[in-house]
């Protein structure tokens, strides 16, 4: 069966299979999966899910651009990027 789903606003298809006595839920446009002993309980456990990997993913993409800002500041600093070292920012 196919259910949407809202997460951080945007809505989302969950397919849910049940399998014994379980609930297997993917989320078909994310790519995350999850389970729970009733419907009701795997779509909060998907959607929760599909919150947690985008939040994750939002941040690392602000902290690459984050890393891209500074390698321009540097490059428009010295003229070059050839001695720019790379290092994670925290």
């Amino acid at each position: 069966m196919k259910k949407t789903f809202t997460a951080n606003g945007q809505e989302y298809t969950a397919k849910i299979v049940k399998d014994g006595k379980f609930y297997y839920v993917e989320c078909l446009e994310v790519d995350t999966y999850t389970q729970g002993n009733t419907v009701e309980e795997a779509l909060n456990n998907i959607k929760e899910v599909t919150e947690l990997y985008l939040d994750g993913f939002l941040t690392k993409k602000f902290q690459k651009t984050k890393k891209i800002s500074l390698l321009g500041s540097y490059v428009k600093a010295t003229g070059s990027f050839r001695s720019w070292s790379y290092q994670s920012i925290s």
